[in-house]
């Protein structure tokens, strides 16, 4: 019987990286590279067909240049840079149903097959495209060529629904197997581990599902996916119809919104449900609502026609590779949950509302992960590895998120096929309670295992709803709805949000003022609380709150996710006995996620 475990690691496992020398002695699986979006290199050269704006036509009938990515050339001339978005836009023909390269424009990726093929030529950002991953991997015992290949692709397009044609995208599949089997037939018929990110692990994942069964199991030792989501993400709605920035050629709506991924990777109605994502006056934009959202931002009815019949359905349709995966994704970072546009303009800059992700992708799509491939009964081996604080790119690009990777490429290299028909969703970490108090020798001689269901690390921000007076006015049969029995409880206070880890968010709005977590002595003293009454909070349940430990024993953390749960309590008119407005964001239906997933950085780091 197959076991499935998602095991959720919150931080580097120490001890895991430099194993060169071992990693020589036992063979290393080749592993194929595939980067994020706008990393690969991208040539092209203009033929005569070609219709160039105003000062665009000096390449016309020349040789192939750096189309994608020049940093080196628009600093030294940026009257190019609308040159360069006019001829890396894409156009659709609709008698094939399908999209190219602009008339008279010719495109081509650099050196497939290798990691030069991306990169980028700003110096600022050349680890965003694996720099810095490429030099641990070498590091370890990966030599360009021999059992390390990189596999760009052009980023413009994307994974099309069943009898919908994209071939530029198709022979980049083929091209892919090819490079699979070469790198194992090279490499003592050993499968190969493909490691991804960003857009890179959808296109694998799209790949996969391509090919047979058998293939899969010949091939594929390992699918470890860096920054990728399952359901999109929330702020590349924003960019959908912005106005050009100076000199990022990406930013020309003509032509980023020209491209086949910018409808790819928005946020998928399987994942992000009925949540407004979208504010305007006028109305509100859920991920079902996307079809209006780009209709009301200036896409075309064709536009929009592609979007539901060629990429929607491939976002609802995600399914598990059937090969062995595991996920890392960095949490912890604000990412982008809802865009307010106040006066319905969407071509202006909205007003951001941040929640938790890696700063691109959002901590639902994360998440959903575990539902799309880890719940899959044909996937045998599933396993999601959280990194607090680590961003989209840096992910990549810093050290100790690098190590981390490169620690699973390690371990995958270690693991027999055997055990990859056994999976768990674990989370490394231990608890707290009273088994503080006890020595370690006691612990030891005495604890076998801590498991800790539905318990959070940084109270519950619905605790805040009855922390006064008359707030808990339905007094009914309800004993503990009486304020004066149930405030009277030393837990009415320890179960309060934490400043530790719900920080400076607002988490109670008043038309007078706004109270995060370390506002709750004004805000109880503003819902009638003593003065001595406060003090009790600060000087006794507050310190534990803000110091909780690790027990030194084996935990197991059990909690729900994905049920809607209190994240603010909105009192229009101030009055704090009133039923507030509420808010709701991501946990178990009473602890907030951010209270979960603060168990990591307490007991498991």
């Amino acid at each position: 019987m197959t076991t499935k475990v998602n095991m959720l690691v919150p931080f580097l496992l120490p001890g895991l990286f430099f194993f060169s020398s071992l990693a020589h002695d036992a063979g290393l699986h080749p592993v194929v590279l595939l980067p994020g979006y706008s990393c690969s290199q991208l040539d092209a050269r203009l033929t005569d067909e070609y219709q160039p704006p105003p000062g665009c036509g000096a390449r016309k009938g020349g040789g192939w240049f750096r189309l994608w990515e020049n940093y080196t050339a628009v600093k030294q001339n940026p009257a190019l840079v609308p040159c360069y978005a006019d001829q890396l836009r894409l156009v659709y023909e609709p008698v094939a149903g399908d999209y190219r390269d602009v008339p008279g424009v010719q495109t081509r990726v650099v050196d497939f097959g290798t990691t030069r093929g991306f990169g980028f030529d700003d110096p600022a950002k050349k680890n965003n495209c694996m720099e810095r991953l490429v030099n641990a991997l070498e590091a370890v015992g990966y030599k360009e060529g021999e059992n390390l290949f990189g596999a760009p692709y052009d980023f413009r397009y994307a994974a099309a629904a069943p009898g919908k044609a994209s071939a530029v995208f198709s022979r980049f599949l083929t091209q892919l197997k090819l490079l699979v089997e070469h790198a194992s037939n090279t490499n003592g018929n050993k499968p190969v581990i493909l490691l991804t990110h960003s857009l890179g692990g959808l296109n694998a994942l799209a790949f996969l599902n391509t090919t047979t069964l058998p293939w899969r199991r010949r091939y594929i030792k390992h699918f470890v996916m860096v920054s990728t989501g399952a359901g999109g993400a929330v702020a590349l709605l924003q960019t959908s119809g912005s106005p050009p920035s100076p000199g990022d050629i990406l930013s020309f709506a003509n032509t980023s919104r020209s491209f086949a991924t910018t409808f790819s990777v928005m946020p998928s109605p399987r994942v992000f449900g009925h949540a407004p994502l979208v504010v305007t006056r006028a109305r509100n934009y859920s991920a079902y609502d996307i079809p209006e959202l780009l209709a009301a931002d200036g896409f075309s009815d064709d536009e929009v026609a592609r979007y539901v019949t060629r990429a929607l359905p491939v976002t609802m349709n995600l399914k598990a590779p059937a090969v062995p995966v595991t996920c890392i994704n960095g949490v912890g970072v604000p990412t982008v949950e809802k865009l307010v546009y106040r006066d319905g303009d969407l071509g202006s800059a909205p007003q951001l509302v941040l929640g938790d992700g890696d700063g691109v992708i959002n901590l639902v799509s994360i998440l959903a992960l575990d539902t799309v491939i880890g719940a899959d009964p044909e996937q045998d081996y599933f396993k999601s590895v959280l990194i607090h604080n680590a961003s989209h790119l840096g992910i990549i690009a810093e050290d100790f998120a690098v190590r981390r990777v490169v620690n699973e490429i390690i371990h995958e290299n270690r693991r027999s096929n055997v055990d990859a028909h056994s999976l768990v969703r674990t989370s490394i970490s231990s608890t707290m309670g009273k088994h503080e108090r006890a020595t370690l020798p006691w612990r030891r001689r005495h604890a076998k295992h801590f498991v800790m269901i539905s318990t959070g690390a940084g109270g519950i921000v619905a605790s805040l709803q009855t922390s006064g007076s008359s707030s808990l006015s339905s007094q009914g049969t309800d004993v503990l709805s009486f304020a004066n029995t149930s405030r009277s409880f030393a837990t009415v206070f320890l179960v309060l949000p934490s400043p530790r880890f719900f920080c400076h968010v607002p988490l109670v709005v008043t038309r007078a003022r706004n109270y995060s977590a370390y506002d709750i002595p004004e805000l109880l003293a503003a819902d009638g609380f003593s003065d001595d009454e406060v003090a009790r909070y600060v000087t006794r349940e507050l310190p534990v709150a803000m110091n909780l430990k690790a027990p030194g024993v084996s935990v197991i953390c059990i909690n729900g996710v994905g049920v809607p749960t209190v994240e603010r309590l909105v009192y229009s008119d101030g009055d704090f006995g009133a039923a507030p407005q509420v808010e709701y964001g991501d946990g178990h239906g009473g602890i907030n996620l951010a209270s979960i997933l603060a168990l990591d950085t307490i007991i498991g780091v």
